[in-house]
């Protein structure tokens, strides 16, 4: 199933002039250096469970950034204008929906507007006068594939619940990206849903236990199940389905 996560919202857009004695590339290149040049001379620094990486989207570079229990949290956005001028924008990820998004974009959208404040201050370029902004074209992203499986009930054929198998989510972090993606569709379907992570330890693969997070109707904590009792709830949910 390919995931149909709603796209990033922006919540802050800038248009900054770039010095003529200085190349965007070169601009670009010493945002690198942000987090330690703001720690020295405003005391401003990233929360101890937040991390950033600088990833390039054909044209932009994008500053993605996470959190270790809530995943991804959004992203800063550079993209040229033209020879003098670099647009800005700050996007917050995940369905405005859902409860999730607007505890990212708590901590999130305070970080992206100083970030943003300090770009423009720390390296001397000048933000142009407050105007309607026409944004660059978004770059092209690719959609992932992620496995599903529908439970059905064995009477009258309805689904019963949904499962989502998420082989990369071993931290908190990556379920929640897991969970992110996927919120369209369970809150669509309106069935009990999980994310199920890799299969943990050695042995024969249905001995082995997995973690398990359970996002739909309620959320739960993460938790460590072997197949059989994982599979005994399911079975406890089709058996009540038509009774």
């Amino acid at each position: 199933m390919l995931d149909n996560e709603a796209g990033p919202r922006t919540f802050v857009q800038a248009v900054f002039t770039i010095s003529r004695n200085e190349s965007r590339s070169a601009w670009v290149q010493r945002f690198d250096m942000t987090s330690h040049i703001s720690k020295r001379k405003t005391g401003f620094q990233l929360p101890p469970d937040v991390s950033y990486e600088k990833q390039r989207l054909s044209d932009p570079w994008a500053y993605v950034f996470r959190h270790r229990v809530l995943g991804e949290l959004g992203r800063i956005l550079l993209q040229e204008l033209d020879h003098e001028r670099c647009h800005i924008s700050c996007e917050v990820v995940g369905d405005p929906s859902d409860p999730m998004t607007t505890q990212r974009a708590a901590i999130f959208k305070p970080l992206g507007l100083e970030l943003s404040r300090q770009m423009g201050a720390a390296f001397g370029t000048t933000p142009e006068e407050p105007r309607p902004v026409d944004p660059p074209r978004r770059p092209l992203e690719t959609k992932e594939v992620i496995e599903s499986k529908i439970i059905p009930c064995e009477r009258c054929g309805c689904m019963v619940a949904m499962l989502f198998f998420a082989p990369k989510a071993t931290d908190p972090g990556h379920f929640e990206d897991y969970a992110r993606k996927m919120y369209p569709q369970y809150n669509h379907l309106n069935v009990p849903a999980w994310i199920i992570g890799p299969a943990l330890g050695e042995g024969p693969l249905i001995e082995r236990p997995a973690d398990v997070l359970k996002v739909w109707p309620t959320r739960e904590s993460i938790q460590q199940l072997p197949p059989a009792q994982f599979n005994r709830l399911l079975d406890q949910l089709v058996t009540r389905h038509c009774h």
